[in-house]
């Protein structure tokens, strides 16, 4: 079973790696992922997954 950490860091990277395939498809979907990305907090990787959003974000 699952921590409830680790379920967050499932969906935020889940979140980031969807901005990352969309990025250069669909600008306003990759906005969103990478938003939602960083909307998860508490998890093991949130520093790391929260900084390559933002840097992604603003490459759009």
């Amino acid at each position: 079973m699952h921590n409830q950490n680790e379920i967050h860091y499932f969906a935020a990277n889940s979140a980031l790696q969807l901005g990352f395939i969309y990025q250069n498809t669909n600008k306003k979907l990759a906005k969103t992922y990478f938003e939602k990305a960083i909307s998860f907090e508490g998890h093991q990787y949130e520093e790391s997954i929260t900084q390559k959003a933002k840097l992604a974000l603003k490459k759009l």
